[in-house]
């Protein structure tokens, strides 16, 4: 099964890159420009890592929170 990429700017490179420049006979013809966009996102997507220590990411979080409830 296709994995449909989960980042907002992937769909943004989907619409800018596919949609917006194709034309399509028919449903069909839409969903297999989406099929194929997705198939070849997966071929080269990289893996996200995440290089920041549980420290910093909870410091993050509380640094927003505190800066959300500033009135």
């Amino acid at each position: 099964m296709d994995e449909i990429p989960a980042s907002g700017s992937s769909f943004a490179n989907l619409t800018r890159k596919r949609l917006r420049r194709g034309s399509f006979r028919d449903i069909v013809d839409f969903q297999a420009a989406i099929h194929g966009f997705i198939k070849e996102h997966d071929r080269t997507a990289k893996r996200f890592v995440c290089t920041a220590s549980s420290d910093r990411v909870i410091a993050s979080v509380n640094k927003a929170k505190r800066a959300s409830n500033v009135g």
